[in-house]
């Protein structure tokens, strides 16, 4: 086993309707990574079991070596967690709150966090409770990155913000990572924040993950859509029976196809397909899930 970054074995959760699992996956220091999926798809379960809030049924999760458990402070410390909804005193000000949490963490850093707290342009002496959701997200995200930790958690942390404030995070949370400091895994349902902030994707369906790749990957796609065919995989109805899509998906009437780059020509060529560009994220996203549907049918 490796003992380098965050590495998690055969990881299972278990409730009445649902099961994580099992997860396997590993993230290198200052990697950053995306983890995106659907609402209930079992993102925030997974979230909860890395950072040690929530114990597990099954598997082993570690950080540089060391077991993530709800027992191992020593190893937590490392951790910066931030949720979709942040627990927050906001009877406090958002300085007597950075000084009230300085002192449950080992690694506390008063000048970072002064300096991040100007940076995102948060009022010391204002109470917690008149920041706006935006505000409160970022002061969550000073608390995570304050004690200095390597990794860094994030769960749905840019939901329900104005887009300012997202792209405003988004830049922070590149800072962090270019830094080389911070090793981040950034769940969402959404496309622009992972793109965003991510160089990395992890694809997350029914409790398991079901695709991963490189964002830098996108490049060797190309996107088309076909109305006319009943079935895109029947290359007897194709003008040209070698263009095999990768992935395959409904919109409305028509489909949705993902190529190789390398078919570009052929697909310019056909009067079949519209809408030639290149490939993005939700492209990859919904062709893995029609993906995975099907093989849940059989």
């Amino acid at each position: 086993m490796t003992s380098s970054g965050l590495t998690a074995i055969g990881v299972v959760k278990k409730y009445k309707h649902f099961q994580l699992g099992p997860i396997d996956l590993h993230l290198e220091p200052g990697s950053a990574t995306g983890l995106l999926g659907a609402n209930g798809a079992g993102k925030t379960t997974l979230l909860n079991c890395l950072a040690g809030q929530m114990r597990p049924d099954g598997g082993e999760i570690r950080w540089m070596g060391e077991e993530i458990s709800l027992k191992n402070w020593r190893v937590r410390d490392h951790i910066g967690f931030v949720t979709e909804y942040p627990s927050l005193y906001e009877n406090l000000t958002a300085r007597d709150h950075l000084l009230f949490v300085s002192n449950i963490f080992s690694n506390w850093d008063h000048e970072f966090a002064a300096t991040w707290l100007e940076r995102f342009q948060l009022p010391p002496g204002q109470k917690i409770r008149e920041y706006s959701k935006g505000m409160k997200v970022k002061l969550s995200i000073l608390i995570a990155i304050s004690h200095r930790a390597d990794l860094l958690l994030l769960d749905e942390p840019t939901s329900g913000l104005d887009p300012d404030t997202r792209f405003e995070i988004q830049g922070h949370l590149r800072e962090l990572v270019a830094s080389k400091d911070v090793c981040l895994l950034l769940s969402s349902h959404l496309f622009e924040d992972i793109e965003n902030a991510a160089a990395d994707v992890k694809i997350i369906s029914g409790g398991k993950i079901i695709h991963e790749f490189p964002l830098e990957d996108l490049d060797d796609y190309v996107y088309a859509e076909s109305s006319g065919l009943e079935d895109p995989l029947d290359s007897d109805t194709m003008e040209h029976p070698d263009l095999i899509p990768v992935f395959t998906w409904r919109k409305g009437s028509g489909n949705c196809l993902l190529f190789r780059k390398g078919d570009a020509p052929q697909l310019k060529d056909s009067k079949r397909f519209t809408g030639l560009r290149k490939a993005r994220l939700e492209d990859i996203y919904f062709g893995t899930q029609a993906a995975q549907q099907k093989i849940n049918k059989k």
